[in-house]
């Protein structure tokens, strides 16, 4: 699939190559950073003033094995109600 897509205040143009199924895990995680992309720019600087380039998928790929783990066990306490 092929889809070309107009960016930010100046209208840049982005074109990207998808070629895996719609619905599946690594179709849905290029369409988040699509529009990741997309408020990126029509926010400018906003978008890092309110932070949100420390939030989402790509913030996690950055993680360590600690702050995973950390994340796992307060997600299970949560779940058993020690917390």
């Amino acid at each position: 699939m092929f889809k070309t897509v107009r960016l930010g205040k100046e209208g840049q143009i982005v074109a990207a190559v998808i070629s895996t199924p719609s619905g599946s895990v690594e179709y849905t995680i290029f369409h988040i950073a699509e529009k990741r992309m997309e408020l990126n720019c029509d926010l400018g600087d906003v978008f890092f003033h309110w932070r949100f380039n420390q939030m989402g998928e790509e913030v996690s790929l950055r993680w360590t094995e600690l702050d995973v783990q950390e994340t796992d066990d307060f997600g299970s306490s949560e779940l058993l109600g020690e917390r």
